[in-house]
């Protein structure tokens, strides 16, 4: 059950701090003033925050439950490149879409 609970108190923070702080740096970095990036973050961050929620769920608790210990950084940081690729397939999609 420690896990459960641990995955829901990761859940309910860690999307909105790491997907928002990923959006704004992507738009500073793509030239964007403050104002911009952040009205950036307010319109993505909600539907990829609900992207995140259908993948990292399961990733947490096979970290906790299946994945031995000496493993779960490596298991964890692995799942968190693919996650960043996807995340970056996903925006550069709606960019080209926008365009």
């Amino acid at each position: 059950m420690r896990p459960f609970k641990m995955m829901l108190a990761d859940q309910a923070t860690s999307p909105f701090i790491l997907n928002g702080a990923f959006l704004y740096y992507l738009a500073i970095t793509d030239g964007k003033s403050h104002q911009d990036a952040v009205q950036a973050v307010k319109d993505r961050c909600m539907p990829i925050i609900i992207e995140s929620y259908k993948v990292w769920p399961f990733i947490i608790l096979l970290n906790f439950y299946v994945i031995p210990l000496h493993s779960r950084v490596l298991f964890s940081n692995a799942a968190a490149i693919l996650w960043t690729t996807y995340l970056t397939y996903l925006i550069s999609k709606s960019d080209n879409k926008n365009k």
